[in-house]
């Protein structure tokens, strides 16, 4: 195998050792080898990730928890990028295995992401949503700006009302 081979064949099971993944501390332009492990959803809380320098292996392990940590989308990429908090990012060449990890672990998409994420993989869902947005610019534009304008004049000062009634 050559080394691309072997960069391109990581995967997050348990079952395979861990192959070192490129840690971008958002601090430096080099990247330092790094061993990403996913820590199972907790309820509502989400999944998280531990994450252990290998420059240094007396640095403490850093944990995030999901709401820390911006997951890449499942899409066809050659490499996902997790960003954290703190400014620093994590890449894989397995985005594919990166996203069954995540849902072994029992991750789960926000709701407007994974709404976002189905109409990008379905013409139905597109169209639907597409019309949906049409029909709601419509009633706003029809029934919203009038009923805001009755509303507004309503707290507006009697002189500025002649004085624009004038200026016609």
């Amino acid at each position: 195998m050559t080394p691309r081979a072997l960069r391109t064949t990581r995967s997050f099971h348990a079952r395979q050792p861990p192959d070192p993944y490129p840690l971008f501390d958002g601090q430096s332009s080099r990247p330092v080898a790094c061993l990403l492990s996913l820590l199972p959803a907790e309820a509502r809380r989400g999944v998280g990730l531990r994450l252990q320098t290998l420059a240094d292996p007396a640095l403490p392990l850093r944990e995030f928890s999901a709401a820390q940590i911006e997951w890449p989308d499942a899409g066809d990429t050659r490499v996902a990028v997790i960003r954290f908090s703190d400014g620093s990012q994590a890449q894989t060449d397995d985005p594919q295995g990166l996203a069954r990890a995540l849902r072994a672990a029992g991750y789960r998409q926000p709701g407007l992401h994974a709404l976002a994420h189905a109409m990008a993989g379905s013409w139905r869902a597109l169209l639907v949503g597409a019309a949906v947005c049409a029909v709601l610019t419509f009633g706003l534009w029809r029934y919203g700006v009038p009923l805001s304008a009755r509303a507004i004049t309503h707290f507006m000062p009697e002189r500025w009302d002649t004085e624009l009634a004038r200026a016609r």
